[in-house]
């Protein structure tokens, strides 16, 4: 179980990553789309949150 946790995490972190870099690849080319209709702010809060996320499971498995 804490395995298939693990994989989860790590498979939303590498998910968000994605969606971030396709995200600022769109307000590149087209500058305010992205800002007016997705918060790119809260992706990277999500992000941050995964992060941190993912580092604890990983510290919790080496205790």
């Amino acid at each position: 179980m804490k395995e298939m946790i693990k994989n989860l995490i790590t498979f939303l972190f590498i998910a968000f990553f994605v969606f971030a870099l396709v995200l600022v690849v769109c307000e590149l080319f087209s500058p305010g789309f992205v800002i007016y209709y997705l918060n790119l702010n809260l992706v990277i809060l999500l992000m941050f949150l995964l992060a941190v996320l993912k580092i604890f499971v990983n510290y919790e498995k080496d205790i």
